[in-house]
């Protein structure tokens, strides 16, 4: 089977914290299972030969090749460059500094450059080759960009970039990168400004462009204190607590809530960090205030699901939530599918919300998001004519029929698949794949979370 044969994936909009969206792509479990199986054949012999390793951080391999994450947390690595940004910034040897990233990156990465960097670094050709391929599948046919929120294009991306670190580390800039947040310390205004020239000029060899809204020359100590050490001293502080003490650092997580989500605006990492905090504890603080503002949390839903999820037995919780997905201000797809994941791990539901999700799967201009999780939602909860209903629908769409088989099968859509032979039972076609990347190199990892 060659790579295309995995079909392209669906994009999907994500909303972001300024009330935007960017382009998100949905995976099926047999994409997402090649996909990433197919980067850990060469994770850690790409790691061998990266020079930079000290400076960059997102998705590398932190742990042995058998771990279920091999990368570790994303959060876990922020923090590592965030710590090594501030401990440069407050040196006082730099009087200057770069903040940039770059503009629209996963969607302008070359397959053809990414091939030949990935030979470069120790990859086979054949297995570079297969990636081309399979990006090319992934991306309908298009010869630039990678799938947005998987990890195997975390990790891809990361390695993209690997000639430009090279060059400006070479060049003597004292330089940190965090997938394509960069930021780069020098002696002065001019130096900066060179600096930046020189970053610019690197990027675009790797036909990428700077985000001109989101870089800055920082000059002077005190605007480098304000924009670095400042901006994001409020999770430092409490990260560290929590990490060295954790009942003391979940009294202090549960302080800085009551205060910040009380503030007008809210700063939306720092809400996102103590979200995921009090939902690593289970404790339900934040619960009320993410039931009042469904609808225009949008831009948090990911961690407002999983958060609701903990407490999606409590009437209150089915009841706010089935009342907002019936409401004229339910308008975000991507919110009510994080909605309905949530609801998936309540003991039961009441009949009307079942009503509501027939509904949705029943109405084919829905988007399709919403009728796969709303096709889950039934297998999870449904009686013998919701199933039909699913099963009728499932001709109609692939997806919907992808969504079927864990509603048919009573599969327990939380727990989800979590290994490889759990998923190949599931998707036959699944087999082949990795057949194939197992003939590249390696043993295969569990992967868990593929949906």
């Amino acid at each position: 089977m060659r790579a295309t044969g995995i079909g392209s994936a669906r994009e999907a909009l994500v909303p972001k914290g300024d009330g935007l969206t960017r382009t998100g792509h949905v995976l099926l479990p047999d994409q997402r299972v090649y996909y990433q199986g197919l980067a850990d054949v060469f994770l850690h012999r790409v790691e061998r030969h990266l020079e930079t390793k000290d400076r960059i951080f997102g998705y590398r391999a932190r742990y042995a090749r058998t771990a279920a994450r091999p990368f570790g947390k994303p959060l876990e690595q922020w923090l590592e460059w965030d710590r090594r940004v501030k401990r440069v910034a407050s040196s006082g040897v730099n009087d200057a500094a770069v903040v940039t990233d770059v503009a629209a990156f996963f969607e302008r990465v070359q397959h053809g450059i990414l091939e030949k960097q990935l030979r470069d670094m120790g990859v086979t050709p054949a297995a570079a080759r297969e990636v081309r391929s399979a990006l090319k599948g992934l991306m309908s046919g298009a010869d630039q960009g990678l799938t947005q929120g998987n990890d195997a294009s975390s990790v891809l991306a990361t390695w993209y970039l690997d000639p430009l670190d090279k060059a400006v580390v070479r060049a003597g800039y004292e330089f940190f990168r965090y997938v394509d947040d960069m930021r780069l310390f020098v002696q002065g205004e001019d130096d900066a400004r060179l600096a930046l020239h020189f970053l610019e000029a690197r990027a675009r060899s790797l036909s990428l462009n700077l985000q001109p809204g989101k870089t800055r020359i920082l000059v002077g100590r005190q605007q480098i204190k304000q924009e670095i050490m400042d901006k994001r001293a409020q999770i430092g502080a409490v990260a560290y607590v929590y990490r060295k003490h954790r009942k003391s650092g979940l009294k202090l997580v549960r302080k800085a809530w009551r205060s910040e989500s009380r503030r007008k605006p809210w700063s939306q990492p720092f809400v996102k960090y103590l979200l995921n905090r009090l939902r690593a504890n289970r404790d339900d603080l934040g619960l009320t205030w993410c039931l009042k503002r469904l609808g225009t949390l949008d831009w948090l839903a990911d961690v407002v699901g999983p958060y609701l999820s903990l407490f999606a037995s409590r009437p209150r919780v089915q009841q706010a939530v089935e009342s907002h997905l019936r409401s004229s201000r339910n308008v975000s797809p991507f919110e009510e599918v994080w909605l309905l994941r949530a609801c998936l791990s309540a003991s039961r539901v009441h009949r009307s919300f079942l009503d509501y999700a027939v509904g949705v799967v029943s109405n084919r201009n829905n988007e399709p998001g919403r009728r796969e999780w709303a096709a889950v939602f039934l297998g999870r909860f449904g009686d013998a004519s919701d199933l039909a209903e699913v099963s009728r629908c499932s001709s109609e769409n692939a997806y919907i029929a992808r969504a079927s088989i864990v509603a048919l099968q009573r599969v327990d859509a939380v727990s989800r698949a979590t290994t490889y032979a759990g998923l190949v039972a599931r998707f036959p076609d699944l087999r082949s794949l990795v057949e194939r990347v197992k003939g590249l190199a390696s043993p295969f990892w569990p992967i868990c979370d593929v949906w």
